[in-house]
């Protein structure tokens, strides 16, 4: 495998270790802890991004298995973020399975992204669910794309855990 891939996968794992490290031994009212109504807990950003996870993963296996391959969006009323983490009460519901969960998800991923590094080229096209293209990634552009959307997350839950303690 290529250096430059090697090291985005490596970025990939980190950040997932880094969110797990920063969220370990934190208790619930840490979990919990909303600084305003409006505001994410880190519950609730975990929660979020085991969603995103589980979408943009499928995604890769389609292009690694397919280029040209079609993958839909769930429909317009999930896409808004606050919305779904409504209706999957992610403020209520136990992180720590989820945080468990996101390294071995990630040593998954690797392992696949690593048995089909010829195939990063391969092309997906995205789609809402009302059947428009709303564009277009190769595989290799998606896995540096959900390192940096955890990496946002990441500084996020940095904030969160900050401002808890300054209370």
């Amino acid at each position: 495998m290529e250096k430059e891939k090697a090291l985005i996968l490596e970025q990939y794992r980190q950040v997932a270790l880094d969110v797990v490290a920063l969220l370990e031994g934190k208790t619930d009212e840490e979990l919990f802890f909303k600084p305003s109504e409006t505001e994410w807990s880190m519950a609730e950003i975990v929660h979020h991004l085991s969603m995103d996870w589980d979408m943009w993963s499928f995604a890769i296996k389609l292009g690694l298995a397919e280029s040209g391959v079609t993958f839909v969006f769930p429909p317009a009323k999930f896409e808004e973020n606050e919305v779904f983490s409504a209706l999957l009460d992610n403020n209520a519901r136990d992180p720590r399975p989820t945080l468990a969960l996101m390294p071995v998800h990630r040593e998954y991923m690797i392992e696949v992204l690593r048995h089909f590094a010829d195939r990063w080229d391969h092309v997906i096209v995205l789609k809402s669910a009302e059947g428009k293209i709303v564009g277009e990634m190769t595989v290799g552009e998606l896995v540096p794309m959900m390192t940096a959307h955890l990496e946002e997350h990441l500084a996020t839950l940095r904030q969160l855990v900050a401002l808890f303690e300054s209370r």
